[in-house]
């Protein structure tokens, strides 16, 4: 297809005859340059969007596009467009501002926002049918509101999503991924977590009330074991054929593992200088930053996480990664120490399935 060009973008005056041609021949364009009015300048629209996007990319503020904005209606309306690809609304001030943009609507094609602003909003949220990508701050709800929300944000949400993410979950269950794969049967990727929830910048106490806040760690008391685990969620995400990226946000390893570092490895003994030992409290930290857990648990832990990654492979044929967290990441290439997950690649060859935490290529 011919390349769009702002003749009507620069000034009135540049104009191009109406006897001009454009030719495509092959890659490059070309013009019949005697038919052009002396002194024209032609500029590719598309060579205007890319440098937009590239002031964009180092901070997106509206500042970054401002003076741009203001050099024509036509510059303004690339700049608009451009910059209003994300809608992106952390209250709902700046939801209820952002709406008024003539325009905005058609131009959204990704949504980033918390659930309880979106769930003030849902007559609204019904109106962006070109959504393609959703990224939902799920912080606000709890174990018992969860399912209520999700239910109505999917009512109001395109079915012809690509691209869905949902942090700081209360929980990552089958009725959530059941409920995803019945509405969402074009996704690429999908991401669920749930793990950011548990404080791990406070104290011992704060931790642990964290901990009760989420399903964290859903083997054994949810799930019997990491086959009972993958089979439900795998079940569950077979209408998914084009899924190729997959992170659930949830730890494998037993929660008895998590129960003994915040009730055993916290507590240490001190030898005085004179009297008996004392009793005290270790250095705060979770499993990850215990050497005893490290070695206790970490061998088997990793070895699940693999066995799951492959099982669930097996259920969804376009599946090209999937990631856990996991306290047990170590630097590996597929694992990601600062923020607790770990990956694995899928092989698919001769009807078998295999993973590893490398790329295969």
């Amino acid at each position: 297809m011919p390349s769009r060009f702002a003749e009507d973008v620069l000034s009135p005056r540049y104009q191009l005859r109406s006897t001009s041609e454009v030719k495509h021949t092959g890659v490059a364009l070309t013009l019949n340059h005697s038919k052009l009015v002396p002194g024209i300048c032609i500029f590719p629209v598309e060579v205007l969007e890319e440098i937009i996007l590239a002031v964009l990319v180092p901070k997106r503020v509206f500042s970054s596009i401002a003076n741009f904005s203001l050099a024509s209606y036509q510059f303004r309306q690339i700049a608009f467009r451009n910059f209003f690809k994300t809608f992106c609304a952390s209250s709902i001030d700046q939801w209820t501002n952002l709406r008024k943009v003539p325009g905005v609507v058609s131009w959204a094609r990704s949504l980033e926002s918390v659930s309880i602003v979106v769930f003030s909003q849902l007559d609204n949220l019904a109106a962006f049918t070109n959504f393609s990508s959703v990224e939902i701050d799920m912080s606000p709800e709890g174990l018992s509101t969860q399912h209520t929300f999700i239910k109505y944000l999917f009512k109001h949400l395109p079915a012809g999503l690509l691209h869905l993410t949902l942090s700081f979950l209360p929980r990552v269950d089958t009725a959530l991924l059941s409920r995803i794969s019945e509405k969402f049967l074009n996704l690429q990727t999908l991401q669920l977590t749930c793990t950011e929830r548990l404080v791990d910048d406070c104290c011992w106490d704060c931790y642990e009330e964290a901990s009760t806040c989420t399903v964290h760690s859903p083997i054994p008391d949810v799930y019997v074991d990491a086959e009972d685990l993958s089979y439900a969620f795998g079940t569950a995400l077979v209408p998914l054929t084009k899924l190729t990226t997959l992170h659930l946000g949830i730890f494998l390893s037993e929660l008895d593992i998590f129960q003994y570092h915040l009730y055993d490895c916290r507590c240490i003994t001190f030898q005085t200088l004179i009297g008996p030992a004392v009793m005290g409290t270790s250095s705060f930290g979770g499993p990850d930053s215990c050497p005893q857990c490290f070695e206790l648990f970490s061998k088997n832990v990793r070895a699940t996480e693999l066995f799951a990654s492959a099982c669930i492979a097996r259920t969804l044929p376009a599946l090209e990664t999937i990631s856990w967290s996991s306290f047990f990441a170590e630097d590996n290439p597929g694992d990601d120490q600062d923020n607790l997950t770990t990956t694995a690649w899928v092989l698919r060859k001769d009807g078998k399935v295999k993973v590893r935490r490398a790329p295969w290529c």
